[in-house]
């Protein structure tokens, strides 16, 4: 194959032929190395370049954000997901909202909270807010936990548990998108199936833990918004929901119908980026 290859170039000078060998040999390495992993090394250099500093921990790196330790796995989708939260700033319409209008809001429900980046972001403008996440998969469930940790925030909870219209059992998708751990997708088991998931539901949660109120829930959970607002599901926990930003998966046709809902619950939507935007205009003036 090399000696076939070498016998194309002959039409090229000596030069020619060395720069197209760089060439090909160097996109050879570059597509042997994983997305996630060239993602992450671009990352640290973005982050260093602007002063930050980024500690190797074992197989993690700690990223010193600010006044936040965040910890994030190499050949994963962290790298990608810090850079949505913390340099695009994905949710800084729904802080402007709560700024603008000096609301300081006491309670947020992270739905698919990853490894809790989300609800970090938050945290460093609201310190005193209650946080419930849930993240289902176990190794993203892993350094979740380990953010808040290293945060030494105490008022999370963290739920290892996947959200949905009912609690009830899931199994892993993996065909859906590109999946990566952060967007692999859950569907309900059969009862013969094999399950490796739990689910909970909004109602649930808030009965649990007896909650009047829900100021900020972020619901980014690969396509279950398809059956938390399913026509069989029990959506009047939106009476308790001040602001919704919910990433709706268009693959599911599930826009159209979540939107009523909600705009039935007295919602003033918005839309920014992958985000809808639903404001409660009873509960916010």
């Amino acid at each position: 194959m090399i000696i076939k290859y070498i016998q194309k170039l002959r039409h090229f000078s000596i030069l020619e032929r060395f720069k197209l060998l760089k060439y090909t040999f160097g996109n050879i390495l570059i597509n042997s190395v994983s997305k996630n992993l060239i993602k992450t090394f671009e990352l640290f250099k973005t982050l260093e370049e602007l002063g930050y500093i980024v500690n190797k921990v074992g197989k993690m790196n700690i990223i010193h954000f600010k006044n936040q330790k965040i910890l994030i796995a190499n050949n994963s989708s962290d790298a990608q997901v810090f850079e949505q939260i913390f340099l695009d700033e994905e949710y800084s319409p729904i802080l402007k909202l709560f700024l603008d209008m000096k609301i300081e809001p006491t309670f947020m429900m992270d739905a698919g909270a990853n490894i809790g980046l989300t609800s970090l972001y938050f945290k460093a403008h609201f310190p005193h807010m209650q946080i419930i996440t849930l993240e289902p998969a176990e190794s993203t469930f892993n350094r979740l936990t380990q953010n808040i940790l290293i945060n030494n925030y105490t008022n999370v909870i963290n739920i290892k548990k996947g959200l949905w219209g009912k609690s009830t059992k899931l199994k892993a998708d993996r065909s859906f998108r590109d999946g990566q751990d952060w967007s692999f997708r859950l569907v309900e088991a059969r009862p013969t199936e094999q399950t490796l998931f739990e689910s909970t539901c909004v109602q649930d949660i808030i009965s649990d833990y007896s909650l009047l109120k829900i100021d900020f829930l972020k619901m980014d959970i690969e396509g279950g918004e398809d059956d938390v607002f399913s026509n069989n599901s029990n959506i009047n926990w939106l009476d308790k929901v001040a602001v919704i930003a919910i990433e709706i998966h268009d693959e599911f046709n599930c826009r159209e119908r979540i939107e009523s809902m909600l705009q039935k619950y007295n919602f003033e939507l918005s839309h920014s980026g992958e985000l809808t935007i639903g404001i409660n205009k009873i509960l916010v003036p």
